[in-house]
């Protein structure tokens, strides 16, 4: 069977953690990100976040607002990246702040991509379709998801 003949692969479906004060917002981003075939996680502070990745696979991507009750998402990055051994981990920050301070401080913590509050859905799907064919997911040969440290 020659390459022409074989299927285009659907992408890999990516685990993703949405974290967002507003449960509503986090909820119905969640939900519109799982009808696209992904396993989503939501939270909706650092602790809650923190809270759900121990003793889970490592996440894909990170989806998460900036402003949170008990920190910010820069600090939620520092976080996450310390808990995975400091590998690098593929963010997007999601605020109501456009300020340039606001986004020079989420470039400098990680994110790879700012969206302004109220976003569309359509922009958040480019970014996470950016991630999903970028190259290496946290995956081994196989495509075997990544333990944590310690497991």
């Amino acid at each position: 069977m020659s390459s022409a003949e074989h299927p285009p692969q659907a992408p890999t479906p990516l685990r993703i953690l949405v974290v967002d004060d507003h449960e509503d917002s986090a909820r119905a981003l969640a939900r519109l990100l799982r009808h696209e075939g992904h396993v989503v996680t939501t939270a909706h502070s650092i602790t809650g976040a923190m809270a759900l990745v121990v003793g889970q696979r490592a996440v894909d991507l990170l989806l998460s607002d900036i402003d949170l009750p008990d920190g910010n998402g820069c600090q939620l990055l520092d976080r996450l990246r310390a808990f995975y051994g400091g590998r690098d981990v593929a963010a997007v920050a999601l605020t109501g702040h456009g300020e340039e301070a606001w986004i020079e401080e989420c470039q400098r913590a990680g994110y790879r991509h700012f969206l302004l509050k109220p976003v569309r859905f359509e922009e958040v799907l480019t970014v996470v379709r950016t991630t999903q064919s970028a190259a290496p997911l946290v995956r081994p040969l196989g495509g075997v998801p990544a333990p944590l440290p310690g497991q």
